[in-house]
């Protein structure tokens, strides 16, 4: 842009010094102080013409001697780069041809901590190669590229993954965290450090580390999350303190929306300080997720004092959410037999025999049924060929 600038100045000026010089052929007399000067007019605009060109062309070497430091700099760095390059070119072959000595050496020959100009090719290098070549007995290298700004999170990380691989939870705890410090992103490192608060039972620390992440992470992490779950599902339910312990619980569980075996379990433990309310709440989304005999238990248990005919739409309820799975009228058709109310526990296995086909299950239902009805009924046959 400069150039194109500076071209148009001197073809302007060019032109202007043209046009003035036809036009005009006399002199021009310059009086200053004490001194006089007297010359041609065309003279004059020759002379400030030449003065013109005499700057564009200063101006433009200027710029290019400015230039030249950073233009030298950057062809020093690519034949470094190049050169690097064919470097981990010749690794890779050896590597691949099975010359490890060769492979070994040009991994560390690409492990110096003054080439840190180049960390974004090194850094690549040096996972491939220390992971392959760098062993428990070389982990200096990482100890000693902590000094260095641009390879200490490159050094963390490989360092506690080196100790994390070896189960060294404590010791890789805190390369852990300061590399968690540094970037909190970087789903490897979230894993690990999930993985080693649960090693070393540090429950809370795993909990903020869950907080934390993404739903895309969590989706990856979702077994790790369900370990937390239950673990502290159980040190809470056997300690005095349940109820004030359950928000946290509750935290985890949102993490995994999807999971019915989590939030059932959730629904337990509301069920086990009486909190009806909140144990319905997440039972009927259990069912909506995987129905099962467990939940329809819960269920049960849930209204067992009250009247058969509420209990009975209480089922009904549940049913309208997912009335694909059996168990709910297994359930509720044992209970009703337990309770003497035979027609109600008849009705409910009709019902069930409409949609669904006779099981194992439910031809044991039914032979208690007829049992109770008459010892002697001719269906007792029928439902013992289903057994």
């Amino acid at each position: 842009m400069i150039r194109i600038l500076s071209f148009l100045i001197v073809i302007a000026s060019a032109t202007l010094t043209i046009w003035m010089v036809m036009k005009n052929d006399g002199q021009i007399v310059i009086e200053w102080l004490d001194y006089y000067i007297e010359t041609s007019f065309i003279f004059a605009v020759l002379l400030i013409f030449f003065c013109l060109l005499l700057s564009t062309i200063l101006f433009n070497f200027i710029g290019y001697l400015s230039k030249l430091p950073t233009e030298f700099s950057g062809k020093l760095n690519e034949i470094k780069k190049k050169k690097l390059l064919l470097n981990l070119v010749d690794g890779f072959i050896a590597f691949e041809s099975g010359d490890f000595d060769k492979a070994k050496a040009i991994s560390k020959k690409l492990l110096p901590l003054d080439s840190n100009d180049f960390y974004e090719i090194i850094t690549p290098i040096q996972n491939i190669f220390a992971s392959k070549f760098i062993g428990v007995g070389d982990e200096k290298i990482y100890v000693d590229a902590l000094e260095n700004k641009k390879l200490h999170f490159w050094a963390l990380k490989n360092i506690f993954a080196s100790k994390f691989d070896q189960k060294k939870y404590s010791e890789a705890l805190h390369y852990g965290e300061e590399a968690h410090k540094i970037n909190p992103k970087i789903f490897a490192i979230n894993k690990m450090l999930l993985d080693t608060y649960l090693n070393l039972a540090m429950w809370d620390k795993a909990i903020n580390i869950i907080n934390d992440l993404d739903d895309n992470s969590i989706l990856d992490l979702a077994p790790y999350v369900k370990e937390l779950f239950f673990i502290r599902a159980k040190e809470f339910e056997e300690s005095e303190n349940l109820a004030s312990n359950l928000q946290i619980l509750e935290k985890l569980a949102k993490k995994l929306p999807d999971d019915a075996d989590v939030i059932l379990h959730l629904a337990k433990i509301y069920g086990k300080i009486e909190d009806n309310k909140l144990a319905l709440k997440f039972l009927e989304k259990s069912w909506k997720l995987a129905p099962s005999e467990e939940a329809a238990k819960l269920l049960l248990d849930i209204h067992r004092a009250e009247k058969i005919p509420t209990i009975i739409d209480k089922f009904n309820l549940l049913l309208s959410t997912n009335e694909n799975n059996i168990s709910a009228y297994l359930v509720l058709a044992e209970f009703l037999l337990t309770q003497n109310k035979l027609d109600e526990a008849k009705k409910i296995m009709l019902d069930l025999l409409t949609n669904h086909k006779p099981t194992a299950e439910i031809a044991k239902i039914m032979l208690k049924l007829e049992f109770k009805y008459s010892p002697s009924s001719s269906e007792i046959e029928k439902w013992l060929e289903k057994l």
